[in-house]
């Protein structure tokens, strides 16, 4: 591990993404350059591997390549696509048998947002199940270089890079927190878990590192497993794309409200259990293979 450079490319990921998300913060979320600034802090993580490798010289590379491979790894793919999907709709089901008082099946939430934007021609059912096919099988393949933008950092650098000093748990321990914690500027608006939530912000910090570790456990497998930076981007993709889906089951009241650390997104800590629980079984195994290579 060349910590010099692993510093360095820290300092660039986390100051790029926190100024752009700085600006955005200030102008506010109706202005057009909030929305170019957040595309821009998203591929921090890429252009702060660039630009590192640049001062490095050289000394510092990729781990995952560029290739498809799609006809070798297309179970991996596969897996990159649907299981976010999966994982969010288990999630729910946790979060909503929890706390089933949250959950409305009148969709009074998803009426609301129609009726407020004036679209008075479209059910809510009908809206809830365009939302739900689109983030299936349209969005995560349009959100696939966002994806990208953080996957060449955190599973093609900053993930391997860590491997080399440390066990597999714990390198995904700390991956996870640096991932967490990046996303802190951003979360301190509410962006994931409204600001109502006890212990604001401290405790969203420590539920983001959960889910960045959790996912991050399963985005690096799909890497190491094909040696192509693709399937995790594709993953990425997904996970952005179908994340959100639950809340539109939930009721007005509860809302952007103090329960939103919880769930019913896989990044509460009750929606995100089903992928938690994926992500340690992975990790299991790479812990009895990592010990066995130790006792060779």
């Amino acid at each position: 591990m060349q910590k010099k450079y692993f510093w360095i490319y820290l300092l660039w990921v986390y100051a790029a993404a926190w100024f752009m998300w700085s600006i955005a913060i200030v102008v506010g979320t109706n202005s057009y350059l909030y929305h170019v600034n957040t595309v821009v802090a998203m591929l921090a993580p890429t252009y702060a591997f660039f630009i590192t490798q640049k001062i490095s010289g050289n000394r510092i590379s990729l781990s995952a390549n560029f290739k498809f491979g799609f006809k070798r790894n297309w179970r991996y793919y596969m897996i990159a696509w649907l299981l976010p999907g999966m994982l969010t709709f288990l999630g729910a089901i946790v979060y909503f048998a929890v706390l089933p008082n949250e959950l409305d099946m009148s969709f009074g939430y998803v009426s609301k947002a129609l009726s407020d934007n004036h679209i008075n021609n479209v059910t809510a059912e009908y809206y809830i199940s365009q939302e739900i096919v689109s983030g299936i099988f349209i969005a995560p393949f349009v959100n696939i270089v966002l994806g990208m933008g953080e996957e060449i950092g955190w599973r093609g650098y900053l993930y391997p890079e860590l491997r080399k000093k440390y066990s597999p748990f714990k390198a995904h321990l700390i991956s996870g927190f640096i991932w967490g914690f990046w996303h802190t500027p951003i979360n301190m608006t509410g962006y994931n878990y409204g600001v109502r939530y006890f212990g604001y912000p401290v405790v969203g910090v420590i539920a983001m590192s959960v889910f960045c570790f959790s996912a991050g456990v399963i985005l690096s497998w799909l890497t190491e497993k094909t040696g192509s930076i693709f399937p995790a981007s594709l993953m990425h993709g997904s996970v952005n794309a179908i994340n959100s889906a639950a809340v539109m089951f939930q009721g007005i009241p509860y809302l952007y409200g103090s329960t939103m650390i919880l769930g019913p997104c896989p990044n509460g800590f009750i929606g995100g259990i089903p992928m938690l629980i994926v992500a340690l079984v992975i990790l299991l195994k790479s812990e009895k293979n990592f010990k066995k290579t130790l006792d060779k």
